[in-house]
């Protein structure tokens, strides 16, 4: 582990950047008491889509 800041060589930031997600999805209180996955659910049909 390193004590600096490390860049890439163009100046942009190397570690802690994570993931961006292309779809932003609610969950509702509801779905946890009813058993309903709707992160899982949209998934699906985008993979549905997809072929």
């Amino acid at each position: 582990m390193t004590g600096m800041l490390m860049r890439c060589m163009d100046g942009e930031q190397h570690h802690a950047r994570g993931i961006k997600p292309d779809i932003t999805n609610p969950v509702y209180a509801t779905d946890y008491m009813n058993g309903y996955d709707r992160i899982l659910h949209v998934a699906l049909k985008m993979d549905e889509r997809k072929g």
